[in-house]
């Protein structure tokens, strides 16, 4: 299971957001970890980014002295939920707290792109011009819209003037707004899957945003009595905690609310396991359910015994450690916070394999000591994790490492990248690379993450270039492309970064040169080079990462 670190918003499934690479002017990815979900986030929503960074006070217009600064994708359902909370939390404390939202939208110099398209830019807009002109009347007015009313009606409910809002609309002030949250998004790495993050006087506010919990933390800063005195006990059924007893809250976010406690349903799980899989820790996984079913009792069964393999074949397992529930899960408190990551069948449920960190496809044939990484050359995330991978092929000399790309092929002949032909061209010259001057491949890779806007002439360090243009232009890169892109389909990787070791064992995301060590030495434990130490920075992060947008995403 992922640790509880960072970014709370990953799909398997290809999104609309796009990306500004670090420095530069393309615009990318889905802002979507490229094949798994990691099972908490499912489970509780609540995961923040990295750290507190006091923003930028020249772009913030919170005035009061308690600041809490949100920021969304306008008009997405978490958006709605958080200012609807916000809205509450700043009724109950009034003149103690200010508000200023900002809008994840990204801005290259030229035009804006935000996770929703056109649509959603056009409606931050609006929502900073209508807190420009009426900062105290935002909150009431935009959960009035989220609620259902209309634009007209809820701007005459609570005295918004629309004709000056379509004005600043209009006049680019609403740009210049709009500049305003990009800069202080970028600048604090927020991105459109941290939505909605929330800072409390230029801190980042890391629980689930409820009245109770943002309360609390005013609280903890605030010396008004008054309004602390009427923080309510809970708002969610996750603030009413026991080791042993499930928790309701009762009359959530109110004044009276209070908790109340039951003994939990059993709810029976069959995990099985692989004794072959070193890196794959079935433990994790349990933990992070027993904290959602109290009454959870397990059972597990290896895949090398006879039961373990017949189970595995009747449910059509084919990644392990797989996890299986019989239908008690039903009636489980934390039933409906986990179904999306589950699939049914025949009255069982399985929790889908690429909601596990960790996981080995027993399906494919093991080669051991090697490792696959699967690139996108513009994704920034990628680009990080390429030079983890450079620090462990290093470390680990007798590992056979790969790089193969990822692309959506049409069926025929065509194959597409997010970056368009610029990227793809890019992937031609790094497979090229590869397949001519591999001892010096994360050389050029390095090199080129540091800017691609450059000339890739800098980065070929005595490489002939000729042979190199001879390459891409010849097919043979068109025809390395379309392997790796099939490879990576087969290997069930559908975007960047993700890893397949000794052929099996898959997992994603951006992780420490010390834990991409572990991995690769937990599955081949006699590979020369184990006992050295590497750095644990970056911080592991197996949810971040980019997905290949397809046609009909």
């Amino acid at each position: 299971m992922a640790e509880k670190k960072q970014t709370h918003r990953d799909s398997s499934k290809p999104m609309t957001t796009t990306l500004s690479q670090e420095g530069g002017k393309k615009w990318l990815y889905a802002l979507a970890a490229a094949t798994a979900i990691a099972l908490i986030v499912v489970i509780y929503l609540i995961l923040q980014p990295v750290a507190p960074i006091v923003s930028p006070n020249d772009v913030s217009n919170a005035s009061g002295p308690m600041k809490l600064e949100l920021f969304v994708r306008a008009g997405e359902p978490a958006e709605m939920a958080a200012e609807k909370t916000l809205k509450t939390v700043a009724g109950n404390f009034g003149p103690v707290v200010s508000f200023q939202p900002y809008f994840i939208v990204f801005f290259d110099g030229t035009d804006f792109q935000a996770a929703g398209g056109a649509k959603e830019v056009e409606l931050a807009m609006r929502r900073a011009c209508v807190f420009k002109l009426f900062p105290a009347a935002y909150l009431p007015y935009v959960d009035c819209v989220n609620d259902g009313g209309t634009q007209d009606n809820c701007a005459r409910l609570f005295a918004v003037d629309a004709a000056k809002v379509k004005e600043c609309e209009g006049n680019g002030e609403g740009r210049q707004l709009l500049e305003q949250s990009s800069r202080v998004s970028q600048y604090l790495k927020v991105r459109a899957f941290n939505s909605p993050t929330l800072y409390v006087n230029t801190s980042l506010f890391t629980q689930k945003i409820t009245v109770t919990s943002v309360s609390k933390a005013i609280c903890a800063l605030s010396s008004s009595p008054e309004a602390c005195a009427h923080v309510p006990i809970c708002s969610i059924d996750l603030e009413c905690q026991d080791a042993t007893r499930v928790g309701k809250c009762v009359n959530p976010g109110q004044s009276d609310a209070k908790c109340e406690f039951s003994e939990p349903n059993t709810v029976n799980l069959t995990v099985i396991t692989s004794s072959e899989c070193g890196a794959c820790n079935a433990s994790d996984t349990v933990n992070d359910l027993k904290a959602l079913f109290k009454g959870l009792s397990v059972t597990e069964i290896d895949y090398s015994t006879a039961d373990g393999a017949e189970r595995a074949r009747y449910f059509g397992v084919n990644a392990l450690p797989a996890f299986v529930f019989d239908s008690s899960v039903e009636k489980g408190e934390g039933f409906n916070a986990l179904k999306p990551a589950l699939t049914s069948f025949a009255g069982y449920y399985l929790v889908k394999p690429d909601s596990v960190e960790v996981h080995q496809l027993i399906s494919r044939p093991e080669q051991n000591a090697s490792l696959t990484f699967f690139a996108l050359s513009y994704c920034p995330y990628a680009a990080v994790a390429e030079q983890v991978l450079a620090d462990v092929a290093k470390t680990l000399p007798n590992l056979s490492v790969e790089v193969r790309f990822v692309a959506f092929s049409d069926g025929n002949t065509s194959l597409a990248v997010p970056g368009g032909e610029e990227e793809l061209e890019e992937n031609k010259r790094q497979t090229c690379v590869q397949n001519l001057y591999s001892p010096q491949l994360f050389d050029y890779l390095t090199c080129r993450n540091a800017d691609l806007n450059a000339s890739w002439n800098n980065c070929t360090f005595g490489m002939n270039e000729t042979r190199i243009i001879q390459c891409v232009e010849s097919g043979r890169a068109e025809s390395l492309l379309a392997n790796d892109a099939l490879f990576a389909q087969n290997a069930g990787a559908s975007g960047s970064p993700v890893y397949l070791l000794n052929n099996q064992i898959r997992f994603t995301g951006v992780l420490s040169p010390s834990t991409l060590l572990k991995y690769v030495c937990a599955a081949n434990p006699d590979l020369g080079g184990c006992a050295a130490k590497l750095s644990k920075a970056p911080i592991d992060s197996p949810e971040q990462g980019c997905a290949v947008l397809t046609p009909s995403g």
